[in-house]
């Protein structure tokens, strides 16, 4: 049966030096000649995940910033972003509340802050933000205190979620997140979510990992994410994607369908 197949990046399918495992790049490549559609979900920008991966992986569909935007073939799709109204209000009260914060928009950064060096490629001033959509608002916290403030703030026009350890809160648009996206590809591909094998690690990946036929979870993923997985396999410094996926081209092995109970692989 053919199936599609949705992988995060960092803590996932990047190992702690950012490389990608051998396995995993013959699995995927495997995968990719059998026909089976291949999803980069990610929270990188365009900009981030270029820099990461091989070449040969632009034929793929990529979720970028956690969904905002959907390409292929170096061709966006899709696009699901906080408007301009969206991000004038998020500066405005994210400067009044003290907050350290970015703004992700058109694959650039936008801050008048210190931008850590971990980011993507050069900050642009806010005053330089254009007039289009933004992508995710990023927010620094350093205790529940601070992510309670992000919380109250919040409306039904976004959605957040908190990763990094509890360090980063994300803030996109209510209907930007990775499984709306892989959900919009697979409907371009004519499959479903029982067909996908979702692999993730952090707290943004729980819708897309907990709906995924297959929900895989790193053996270094977040305990939130583990409970809601239907498998747990290796981490990403030992290059848990490809021992999976290894497994499931290797014998056809029909995997659990959503909700079913852990069994740990690789």
């Amino acid at each position: 049966m053919r199936r599609a197949i949705a992988i995060d990046l960092d803590g996932t399918l990047l190992d702690s030096r950012r490389s990608i495992g051998r396995r995993s790049l013959e699995m995927i490549g495997e995968a990719a000649r059998r026909g089976w559609p291949v999803i980069l979900c990610t929270a990188r920008p365009v900009r981030a995940i270029q820099a990461v991966v091989p070449d040969w992986f632009g034929a793929f569909y990529w979720a970028a910033c956690n969904g905002a935007w959907v390409l292929k073939d170096g061709q966006i799709l899709r696009r699901v972003e906080i408007s301009h109204e969206g991000a004038l209000y998020w500066i405005q009260i994210l400067q009044a509340h003290g907050l350290y914060f970015l703004i992700e928009a058109e694959d650039q950064l936008f801050s008048d802050q210190q931008v850590p060096e971990d980011f993507w490629g050069a900050c642009y001033p806010l005053d330089a933000l254009g007039k289009g959509g933004v992508c995710k608002v990023l927010v620094s916290v350093h205790t529940q205190e601070e992510v309670d403030v992000v919380r109250r703030l919040m409306t039904t026009q976004y959605a957040y979620v908190v990763t990094d350890g509890g360090r980063l809160v994300q803030i996109a648009h209510y209907a930007c997140n990775k499984l709306s996206a892989v959900a919009y590809i697979l409907s371009r591909e004519g499959m479903r979510l029982e067909h996908t094998i979702a692999f993730g690690d952090d707290n943004n990946d729980i819708p897309l990992v907990r709906e995924a036929g297959c929900g895989v979870a790193m053996g270094n993923a977040t305990d939130e994410l583990k409970a809601v997985a239907d498998w747990i396999t290796g981490t990403n410094d030992q290059d848990g994607i490809g021992s999976f996926l290894e497994s499931v081209l290797s014998d056809g092995r029909a995997f659990p369908a959503a909700g079913a109970s852990q069994r740990p692989i690789g």
